[in-house]
């Protein structure tokens, strides 16, 4: 028989097995710290967040800390402002309610006074004091004009309301007549008042201005805006208007138009103050156009007004026929005039052209004219007063001439 074998011992003994075991408890320990580190870096990040969270939430509320005291600054200041203001209001309210009252008092002491004042001029005026009981029944005033006595009615004197003489023979006034002769005395110059007089007794004196020459006529205005006998603007002539205006500033509106109750059906009115022939077949060879009454007038010649006749002429004058025998007229063709008195006398010389500003002055019984703002000298003369002359038209329709009137 062979040698029995002899069984060797394991090599894992309990040695090796505490060795072992201590290895494995190692590594776990070390994975579950390197859990716990782990978990312990996530817990810090979490708590940095929640810290950053924190502090940006707290940097919010002092912001709105700060704005709320800030708006509550504000309304402060507001209301101490609103304050100050509703003080201010009081006392100016307190000081406009003294002025008031102060004001009140003086008005009323003011009332009082003219009242008493009223009463006394009332007791004054009686009866016996009046401007009429001083005249007598008849109402005569005599009048010392510059040293030329003048008689008439105080009715005819008062005729005008809120003129000179309104007021002057005014009992509040009371005028006092002289007493050598009883007149009432006013420092005026006396040449043109007969005019004056005469108008306010009713009677038409535009015809008398218009033959007043510059001299004459610049002292009768001056005499009737002293007297401030407005209605009378109204019937100057249209230089005395004109000197109303560049002397005295007193526009009265006048402008000299075409009259259309004194114009021919083959002449067509564009406006009041510009007209033009139209051609009518048959129609009449002439036709005539009368202006509103004025002893000076402009005229524009506007296109083809080659045979215009520019003048004056009556309101009888026929506007379809010849105009010769009633009216004083400049042609413009030759520049030569036409009247009862010739054909056909030379005058300006030459043609008058379109675009031309023909001016036309009745005056002291003599016929003017300016061409373009050159006077070229009296044209008639001896031209009666009676019957009244108008701006006057006459021209062949069919020729188709446009012109106008001029008011400066």
């Amino acid at each position: 028989m062979g040698k029995k074998k002899t069984k060797q011992p394991s090599s894992y003994t309990s040695e090796s097995y505490a060795t072992s075991s201590s290895a494995y408890d190692d590594s776990q320990i070390k994975k579950d710290l390197e859990q716990t580190r782990n978990q312990s870096l996530t817990l810090k990040d979490q708590l940095d967040s929640i810290f950053d969270h924190y502090e940006k939430q707290s940097v919010k509320l002092m912001q709105v800390e700060k704005d709320l005291n800030d708006k509550e600054i504000e309304l402060n200041r507001k209301e101490s402002d609103l304050a100050k203001k509703e003080e201010t209001l009081k006392q100016e309210e307190e000081r406009i309610k003294k002025e008031f009252e102060e004001e009140t008092k003086e008005i009323v002491k003011d009332l009082k006074e003219r009242e008493e004042r009223i009463f006394n001029l009332e007791t004054k005026l009686s009866p016996s004091t009046t401007i009429e009981t001083k005249l007598g029944k008849n109402q005569v005033v005599k009048l010392n004009v510059g040293g030329k006595i003048f008689a008439t009615n105080l009715v005819t004197l008062k005729s005008v309301n809120d003129t000179f003489f309104t007021g002057y023979f005014n009992d509040l006034f009371n005028p006092t007549a002289e007493e050598d002769d009883n007149s009432f005395f006013i420092d005026r110059p006396n040449e043109q008042f007969h005019l004056i007089l005469n108008y306010l007794r009713g009677i038409d004196i535009s015809s008398k201005l218009s033959s007043l020459n510059e001299h004459d006529l610049n002292d009768f205005i001056e005499e009737i805006v002293y007297y401030q006998l407005t209605p009378i603007y109204e019937i100057l002539p249209i230089n005395g208007k004109k000197i109303l205006k560049s002397k005295y500033s007193i526009d009265c509106g006048y402008k000299v138009e075409f009259d259309a109750k004194y114009c021919s059906s083959n002449i067509q009115m564009d406006s009041s103050t510009r007209v033009r022939g139209i051609h009518i077949y048959n129609g009449q060879p002439y036709a005539g156009v009368l202006g509103t009454s004025t002893n000076l007038f402009k005229v524009k010649l506007i296109s083809n007004c080659t045979d215009l006749y520019i003048g004056f002429a009556p309101r009888t004058m026929q506007l379809d026929r010849l105009h010769y025998p009633s009216g004083y007229f400049l042609n413009t063709r030759k520049g030569v005039i036409f009247s009862n008195a010739g054909f056909g006398i030379n005058y300006f010389g030459r043609k008058i052209e379109d675009g031309s500003i023909i001016e036309c002055e009745l005056k002291d019984g003599k016929i003017s004219y300016k061409i373009n703002g050159s006077q070229n000298g009296t044209a008639f003369t001896g031209v009666p007063n009676n019957p009244e002359l108008y701006p006057a038209f006459s021209f062949n329709p069919n020729n188709g001439p446009v012109f106008e009137f001029i008011n400066d």
